[in-house]
């Protein structure tokens, strides 16, 4: 590895691990991601629903409880959830900007 690659590999690993401790709120990863895995968009009629699916998906937590718990626009999203939510943005990030070959894992 070459200097040049190595200064990059460097840098950008810095900025996602500064990234990675910065809560996302439960809305938030749901404007950027169910309109990517669902096809649905903020306002329309089923996003809250796919959003609340997403969230329970992310966090193993309950559909229930998130409606009774987070708020009514998730703005009390759990610490534990929010940072999990930044991780899995950050992994959602990765997966759709690569190509998996077909024999993927193996």
């Amino acid at each position: 590895m070459n200097a040049d690659t190595h200064a990059l590999i460097s840098q950008q690993y810095q900025t996602i691990e500064a990234l990675r401790t910065q809560p996302m709120g439960g809305m938030d990863y749901c404007q950027k991601w169910v309109p990517t895995f669902y096809g649905v968009y903020p306002g329309e009629s089923g996003f809250k629903s796919k959003c609340l699916a997403e969230l329970s998906r992310v966090t193993g937590t309950q559909p229930d409880t998130i409606r009774a718990t987070w708020g009514t626009n998730f703005e009390k999203t759990p610490s534990y959830a929010a940072l999990l939510l930044r991780t899995t943005d950050l992994l959602n990030q990765v997966i759709v900007g690569i190509r998996l070959p077909p024999n993927f894992p193996n």
